[in-house]
């Protein structure tokens, strides 16, 4: 069976909505944020089988099954930047009073010909900074290596540098890291929409799957127990 044949209830990847907010109960989370660009608010395009359902509303929607009702704030906005992230969404992410910010953003960073690698750390960092200000648990994700077309490659490599930023902040701020950049849903030969830039809706659903088990791999009683 290819991913072509999957349908959201056969997908090896995915977790039916009983056992992904079986998988979150007695989560500490209430109020959840999400920051970023366009992988942030969940640009994508449909796909069969899969409901139009995008990975972090998918994620909250889990949350709000295992835990009751939630605040869940989106503030991602398409093609932003790392800076404009920090400029047009920190303080209103601050402003909410998160428990668990989500933070993705720098992709729009390298559609240029010298990423400036310092100035998306800084951002970033500033980002995770302000989520830690308020209290909250802080969470971010690599970015899958998924190059369908070829006139993309050549990102690749800024890219790799890209996550490696990601994993390096991220474990300064003991945050939630979900890494999809070895994640076999990238080697799928039709995970992305029709602009080969982000997931299609298989792909929100996958993505929200390791949402889920990285959310419940640092609750606090099972961390503890482990």
């Amino acid at each position: 069976m290819t991913s072509q044949t999957w349908t959201e209830e056969t997908d090896p990847d995915c977790i039916d909505d009983a056992t992904a907010a079986a998988m979150l109960e007695g989560a500490p989370w209430r109020r959840l944020a999400v920051v970023g660009d366009s992988t942030a608010i969940g640009l994508g395009a449909p796909y069969r089988g899969y409901r139009r359902l995008t990975s972090f509303a998918r994620m909250a929607d889990t949350l709000a099954m295992a835990v009751g009702p939630i605040n869940y704030m989106n503030l991602g906005t398409p093609w932003a930047t790392s800076r404009e992230v920090v400029e047009g969404q920190k303080d209103l992410m601050v402003a909410f009073e998160p428990d668990l910010v989500m933070i993705s953003c720098g992709g729009n960073d390298l559609m240029t010909e010298a990423p400036d690698y310092e100035a998306i750390a800084a951002n970033l960092t500033e980002l995770f900074d302000a989520g830690k200000s308020v209290g909250a648990q802080t969470m971010t994700m690599t970015l899958a290596d998924a190059f369908p077309d070829q006139s993309m490659v050549r990102f690749r490599s800024s890219l790799a540098r890209l996550n490696e930023l990601v994993r390096k902040i991220a474990a300064e701020h003991d945050a939630i890291l979900i890494d999809l950049w070895h994640h076999s849903v990238g080697h799928r030969p039709d995970v992305m929409s029709n602009d080969r830039i982000h997931f299609n809706m298989s792909g929100h659903a996958v993505l929200a799957a390791e949402a889920v088990k990285a959310l419940a791999a640092r609750i606090p009683q099972r961390a503890g127990s482990a």
